[in-house]
C-alpha cells in the first residue's frame, strides 16, 4: 500500500491513498475516531470515479495516531477472521 503525505505537521496530517478506493480509507477514518487523542478525522474524495481519497487527521502526533488506529483495525479484522473460520 502506498501513502502520500500531503501535509505532515506536529498536530495535523493529510494523507492521500493513491492506489486505494475509499473503502479502506473509510475504515481507517472510523477507527481513528475511536482512537484517544484524535480531534478530527475526515475523509475527502473529490469524485467517486476520479478522485483519490485524502484523510485529514488532527491531534497530537498524527503519525502515531494513524499507527495506533491501524493496529486496532488489524486486531479487529483478525478477530473477525477467527469468528468466520470458527463458523465455517
Amino acid at each position: 500500500m502506498q501513502l502520500e503525505f500531503l501535509k505532515d505537521e506536529k498536530e495535523e496530517a493529510k494523507v492521500r491513498f493513491p492506489n486505494e478506493n475509499s473503502i479502506f480509507a473509510n475504515a481507517i477514518k472510523d477507527e481513528l475516531w475511536l482512537t484517544k487523542g484524535v480531534e478530527i478525522a475526515t475523509l475527502d474524495k473529490r469524485h467517486p470515479l476520479v478522485g483519490k481519497p485524502e484523510l485529514v487527521i488532527q491531534g497530537k502526533e498524527p503519525r502515531k495516531l494513524m499507527k495506533t488506529a491501524a493496529q486496532n483495525l488489524k486486531k479487529k479484522v483478525e478477530d473477525f477472521e477467527k469468528a468466520i473460520l470458527k463458523e465455517i
